[in-house]
């Protein structure tokens, strides 16, 4: 892992606990190599395995949103927060599964979406910029454009997990990995 704010116990170090160990198999197993978020969290290996599981329930999980979408919230709160790292990985998740997405500039501005996701990222604009002012109104204009409660929970998690996020990238100083060590099966 490149410069980081804080000591990163990286998956070739040989100073690795039990549990850091079990965790980065798992994680390559899976997913081919350990990604940089991941690795700031090395530290903390149980909070680091907490995470992923969050992170693959709320992207990969069975639920009402598409794929596209959960990517369109993830990229877009990233956008939001100008969290590079993770609008570079989400949007490349993005443009994998939506193969002529618009740039990110023009998602912000609701080019090519459907009228149900335009309020969708509205409302996720509104929980990451203010979310002190939400109120059921909010709510309610998702659902009249067909949004069930269980799809409503799954775009708060969504956004909510990758406010989180954004802000351990930002705060620790996570540098974003090259091209060819980005490369997922999203």
């Amino acid at each position: 892992m490149s410069k980081a704010f804080i000591t990163v116990i990286e998956p070739q170090d040989e100073n690795q606990t039990n549990l850091l160990k079990r965790a980065y198999k798992r994680i390559a197993g899976t997913r081919g190599r350990v990604a940089n978020v991941l690795q700031i969290q090395s530290l903390h290996p149980k909070a680091l395995m907490d995470h992923l599981d969050l992170y693959m329930t709320l992207m990969y999980e069975e639920s009402p949103l598409t794929r596209i979408q959960r990517e369109l919230i993830a990229a877009y709160t990233s956008y939001l927060n100008n969290c590079e790292y993770c609008i570079i990985h989400h949007y490349e998740a993005l443009l994998f599964n939506w193969k002529n997405a618009p740039s990110m500039e023009e998602l912000a501005t609701g080019k090519d979406l459907s009228k149900q996701d335009k309020e969708m990222i509205k409302f996720v604009r509104k929980l990451t910029k203010e979310p002190w002012k939400l109120k059921e109104d909010h709510i309610n204009r998702l659902r009249e454009v067909g949004f069930n409660d269980r799809s409503i929970l799954d775009i708060t998690s969504i956004s909510s997990y990758f406010n989180f996020v954004n802000r351990l990238v930002l705060g620790l100083g996570v540098q974003i990995e090259n091209e060819k060590e980005r490369k997922y099966n999203y």
